[in-house]
């Protein structure tokens, strides 16, 4: 009987599950660090790319309501002119196409046109799970060897980096499609590459694998909200109730470089009434003149904790007009948010990392521009903190380019002290590994409706302790992942684990 007491109490434990907080508290690594415009193609969609064969693959992006869209392969019109819809969303389906390649794809709209090189039409499958699947070549069995020779050039790799959200995503975290050599290889996940690897001998076709994967994460985790509200109602109420609440805070259009924006206008009322960020003209006799990187009470700025203000012009030559720039800002303590002519380009608020921001070519002007930064500290050194070789500005496709240097002296205004803020730093909508519908939030749903051939799928171990649960949990995500990438019942192939855990 106690042996049933105790068998009963772990499944009532998996039936209604233990409280985890839907949002992490404190800043994480893994927080949005810029905005990202919605852009016209998705970024699923670039070059090396492996396009599922044998169906009429959804290829989709964003752009004007109303715009006309169209695409061709290999110079030839495919599928049919997508018109963009209210919410700028546009989606149309090339093929089918039987294997091989290299193709090229085109997309154009009125404005804007891309080119995606080097495409193959092939199989591609969605590789997802936890840490047995998260597990990458280079540490696999006789990973020496197997690096060495990984050169399969029809074998290629899409790997989702880690992002929980709390509500769905458009976009997932920035990546690219990495074709098979040792230099990519050796981070594919290996039960994805050596699947791949099997498949591409045998039937001679290009493989893509989408990997999508997080160490000692759970089902639930993988599973939209629709689906467990829908088919498992009493399972994850608690938790489900908690994301609601986090949700809720935000609003349902909540964006969190506005949240950003509003708070310095908040806590710092006069920076919005004379527009510090964004006032070319703004009249600043007044301020500061501080050497930059350095920590500001080194730099004559003694005995302030809390909002400072920095404003600094950067010469930017023609040559750079139209393109895309890497602005990097140093170590900085604690938290910033920064501007460029007026727009937010980036924020964290972890201290001691360097800032590197991405700013649009349509920011880009030849001449002078204003970069604006706001940085709040609470104790010990603050503000710029490292080297004057990590205060650069350059072309972001030209790493290797010295760019402008930005170290000098930058105007500066303290503001308020940090006892005297009126709210925290904002939060965005993330969660952890834990948070519930999360992985499928930021990590799968920005992938929907790819066109996929099946699903490789390990894991298990997380949700070991709610076994009876897992019987119903894992069919739900199945049925949920192949009603929302619209292909029908794919192949959702299940590795099986070796005993874990067995109750004697």
């Amino acid at each position: 009987m106690a042996g049933m007491k105790t068998i009963f109490a772990v499944i009532a434990c998996g039936l209604f599950g233990s409280s985890a907080f839907a949002q992490p508290k404190g800043p994480q690594p893994w927080w949005p660090a810029e905005p990202r415009a919605l852009p016209l193609v998705h970024p699923l969609f670039s070059d090396d790319m492996v396009l599922q064969r044998d169906l009429q693959a959804p290829i989709w992006g964003w752009s004007e309501p109303g715009d006309r869209v169209t695409v061709e392969v290999d110079g030839k019109a495919a599928g049919e002119v997508a018109v963009v819809g209210k919410d700028g969303k546009w989606l149309t389906k090339v093929g089918p196409f039987t294997a091989g390649g290299p193709h090229t794809i085109s997309v154009g709209s009125a404005k804007r046109q891309q080119t995606i090189k080097n495409v193959l039409f092939g199989d591609v499958w969605l590789c997802s799970g936890q840490s047995n699947m998260n597990w990458p070549v280079r540490l696999s069995v006789n990973a020496e060897e197997e690096v060495r020779n990984a050169n399969y050039p029809e074998i290629r790799s899409f790997t989702v980096n880690f992002y929980s959200a709390l509500t769905p995503e458009k976009l997932p975290p920035p990546a690219r499609w990495e074709v098979c050599t040792p230099e990519f290889a050796k981070n594919f996940t290996g039960v994805g590459y050596f699947f791949a690897r099997a498949i591409h001998a045998q039937q001679k076709i290009p493989i893509g694998i989408l990997h999508s994967s997080v160490g000692a994460s759970a089902a639930e985790a993988w599973t939209s909200g629709p689906a467990l509200r829908k088919h498992m109602p009493f399972d994850f109420k608690e938790r489900l109730a908690e994301l609601d609440k986090e949700v809720a805070v935000g609003g349902p259009d909540f964006d969190f470089f506005t949240a950003l924006e509003r708070w310095a206008a908040q806590v710092d009322p006069t920076s919005a009434t004379l527009k510090y960020a964004t006032d070319p003209d703004l009249d600043v006799k007044d301020w500061l003149d501080l050497a930059v990187p350095k920590p500001w009470q080194d730099a004559g700025l003694k005995d302030h904790h809390g909002l400072v203000w920095f404003r600094h012009w950067v010469e930017i030559p023609e040559t750079w007009k139209s393109q895309d720039l890497a602005l990097i800002l140093s170590v900085i303590n604690d938290s910033d948010i920064v501007w460029f002519n007026g727009t937010i380009v980036g924020s964290k608020q972890l201290p001691g990392q360097i800032r590197n921001y991405r700013i649009d070519a349509k920011l880009v002007k030849p001449g002078k521009n204003l970069i604006t930064a706001a940085i709040v500290c609470k104790s010990g050194p603050a503000g710029f903190c490292s080297g004057p070789s990590n205060m650069v500005i350059r072309p972001a496709s030209d790493p290797g380019s010295k760019g402008v240097r930005l170290a000098g002296m930058w105007k500066a205004k303290p503001t308020v002290k940090f006892d005297d803020l009126q709210a925290p730093l904002p939060n965005p909508q993330v969660g952890h590994y834990k948070t519930i519908t999360g992985l499928y939030n930021g990590m799968i749903a920005p992938l929907e409706p790819f066109g996929i051939k099946g699903v490789l799928w390990y894991q298990g171990e997380a949700n070991g302790p709610f076994w009876l649960q897992y019987r119903r949990l894992l069919p739900t995500l199945i049925a949920d992942w192949r009603e929302r990438f619209q292909i029908g019942d794919f192949p959702f192939l299940i590795v099986s684990l070796a005993n874990l855990n067995a109750l004697q």
